[in-house]
């Protein structure tokens, strides 16, 4: 392998197959660690409208049973990532989104779409799974200190999570705090922004910031829009990667990796991408 991967990165996976090769080569030939930045349920329908064969908003039985199919196979591919994560429990994280926590913590955190017809397997995959996933993780390649979650930490709700909290505990706070399931910091992950629907705050969670929350100027004076080290994220799916002097959005449906240097490539294609193009707003 020419690629010098040092962290694979494996954004939103939503039953889609993008990581498997990235993952499988990564595996066989490298030692680099793998991280999958959460929300591995709960399947863009449209996106798969021409691999199962199924038409939208036509509700006939032979149609839905191409859709429980599609449900089906998204969550046997979610048993899959965990059976990898046994095998390799010191070089795949697995961290958890707001779809993930819509079945781990409840649907008080998540309640956009949702498989309910394996809802009771999935949230069981994640109980007798639970500490095999964190709410983040960290690495330091270069001069860069690489925080990964699902949406970003915000300081100011770290702030208000946790006393005493700064750009070196932040981590592992948030990961004692989910392995305790402290409640207080399990209901705080629902916290959503105006961007992710009516109703919601000036910001969002670990689990539900949206990328947009970074760049708007606040309209609430103590409310900061900045992230701890360099922020590595998925949630807010984009075209195109998206690269700032202390974060990257990466929820594109393909693999990253960070190198030696400490700059962050498209697995298949071997270039950064800079510029960003159309986002969607999908939960």
């Amino acid at each position: 392998m020419d690629k010098d991967i040092q962290i694979l990165l494996i954004p939103d996976v939503h039953g889609r197959n993008f990581w498997k090769g990235p993952v499988k080569e990564t595996l066989e030939n490298t030692n680099a660690k793998i991280v999958f930045l959460g929300d591995y349920l709960d399947v863009y329908l449209r996106e798969f409208v021409k691999i199962y064969g199924y038409k939208l908003d036509v509700y006939t039985q032979e149609n839905w049973d191409k859709i429980y199919k599609l449900w089906d196979d998204t969550v046997a591919m979610f048993e899959e990532i965990i059976e990898l994560k046994r095998q390799y429990p010191d070089r795949i994280t697995l961290l958890v989104g707001n779809h993930d926590c819509g079945y781990a913590v409840g649907t008080k955190v998540c309640e956009v779409r949702r498989d309910n017809r394996n809802a009771r397997k999935i949230c069981k995959l994640f109980d007798d799974n639970w500490e095999l996933f964190k709410l983040a993780d960290e690495a330091r390649i270069a001069d860069k200190h690489f925080i990964f979650s699902h949406a970003g930490i915000n300081k100011t709700y770290a702030e208000r999570c946790f006393e005493d909290v700064n750009e070196d505990n932040v981590v592992s706070l948030f990961n004692e705090a989910w392995l305790e399931n402290n409640w207080g910091i399990m209901n705080s992950l629902g916290q959503y922004s105006d961007f992710r629907g009516w109703g919601g705050g000036d910001y969002g969670s670990l689990v539900w910031a949206d990328a947009r929350e970074w760049f708007q100027e606040q309209y609430m004076s103590d409310v900061r829009n900045e992230a701890y080290g360099y922020a590595v994220v998925g949630h807010t799916h984009i075209n195109k990667a998206h690269f700032e002097e202390n974060m990257a959005f990466i929820d594109t449906a393909d693999a990253y990796y960070i190198d030696s240097n400490g700059d962050i490539k498209k697995y298949y294609d071997n270039k950064n991408e800079d510029t960003e193009e159309e986002e969607t707003n999908d939960e």
